[in-house]
């Protein structure tokens, strides 16, 4: 089994890629990063993430607080990703990962657009802070029936096909919240077409932990 490890010499490797493809001399943040590459014109920012990401790894596993747009799109062997400190999964960051099966993101704040769009082998997701979901971030999810948001307030959902062709909306999948917002999330006017999918975490002690 193939495996990634993004430490502290891989970020400045990124880093200095980057600064030699824009000519930029100032040092840089994770987070920032991402929006570099995008900057790169077209055709070498593809080359650069590439040469950064094997696109054969099956297990990933860092302390990165952002992964990337686009960053395992389409990594079509991984199967196990662990971000435990990572606080948004930008726009495709993981697409297309058909085989992934385990996601540990549980501090992820954003899901933003087609963030795991077309991961077709997720059964679970849990989020400890989850505020905002973009939109198509869990279309094609054909698996994923449980949806586990511990967020003590209502997430904002930002479009009407969020879950488009998700088990959610075929009706074999469930989104456990607080009992306390419940409710709240039935009567918001975005999550009420899902109303009859929203359980409480604290019912369902066997599929959520509680």
């Amino acid at each position: 089994m193939s495996k990634l490890a993004i430490n502290s010499e891989t970020l400045k490797g990124v880093a200095d890629a980057i600064r030699a493809k824009t000519g930029k001399s100032e040092l840089m943040t994770a987070s920032q990063m991402a929006e570099e590459i995008s900057g790169i014109q077209a055709g070498e920012s593809d080359l650069l993430i590439e040469t950064l990401i094997d696109r054969s790894i099956s297990y990933i596993e860092s302390d990165a607080m952002v992964v990337g747009t686009y960053c395992f799109g389409m990594c079509s062997h991984l199967s196990r990703a662990s971000f435990p400190k990572a606080i948004q999964l930008q726009s495709g960051a993981f697409i297309s990962c058909e085989a992934l099966k385990e996601l540990i993101v549980p501090k992820v704040q954003l899901l933003d657009n087609y963030a795991l769009s077309g991961c077709g082998s997720l059964t679970k997701l849990d989020f400890e802070n989850l505020t905002q979901i973009n939109t198509q971030a869990l279309s094609y999810t054909i698996k994923l029936t449980t949806l586990i948001i511990r967020t003590p307030s209502v997430c904002k959902l930002n479009a009407d096909d969020v879950f488009e062709y998700s088990a959610i909306t075929g009706g074999e999948g469930y989104i456990y919240v607080p009992l306390e917002v419940a409710d709240l999330y039935k009567m918001d006017m975005s999550w009420s077409p899902y109303a009859e999918y929203i359980r409480a975490i604290e019912e369902y002690p066997d599929i959520t932990g509680g």
